[in-house]
């Protein structure tokens, strides 16, 4: 008879997909169920048919009812805890999408801003690149200029100085009339 209860138990959890620990807290609440019978048992006088007799017509005692209620207390408790987890993780789904398309927006404004910025460096770049190149050519034009000046300066000074020839004294300026 054990055996067939066992193989109920077994098959009750292979054809519902219950884990195995579920059938596991099954028996244990069975057994306890069972021990808690007991000791209503022993409390309730255990004299024979008087007392023992008046509590099985009201059902009290029954250790398969008890652990039908047992089993659906926890069934029961199950259910609300599994609902509870889901109503959780869909709060949770829900927070994750707000905070990944906050994620996004912040990613895609991060990335407009960076393009405009790499952008206008490369402008700035290449302004800059041409007024360098104007300076240089502008420094080359000047160090011709200079060289040219140089060779003239050496060559000026390298001649004789030479005395002009004097020229007609100038005459004294008349005398105005008296």
């Amino acid at each position: 008879m054990a055996r067939r209860g066992t193989t109920g138990t077994n098959e009750a959890t292979t054809t519902t997909g219950k884990p195995k620990a579920l059938g596991m807290v099954t028996l244990l609440l069975a057994l306890y169920a069972a021990g808690v019978s007991t000791v209503l048992l022993v409390k309730g006088g255990g004299s024979g048919g008087g007392g023992a007799g008046k509590a099985a017509a009201k059902g009290d005692l029954d250790p398969d009812r008890i652990a039908r209620d047992v089993q659906l207390a926890v069934q029961s408790d199950l259910t609300r805890a599994t609902r509870e987890q889901k109503d959780a993780l869909r709060d949770a789904l829900s927070r994750l999408e707000v905070l990944k398309s906050g994620l996004q927006s912040l990613t895609e404004t991060a990335l407009k801003r960076t393009e405009d910025v790499t952008r206008t460096s490369s402008q700035r770049a290449e302004v800059l690149d041409a007024r360098i190149n104007d300076v240089s050519q502008s420094a080359d034009g000047l160090k011709s200029t200079l060289d040219a000046l140089a060779v003239t300066i050496k060559t000026l000074e390298s001649r004789p100085v030479g005395v002009a020839p004097a020229g007609p004294t100038p005459a004294a300026p008349a005398k105005p009339p008296v």
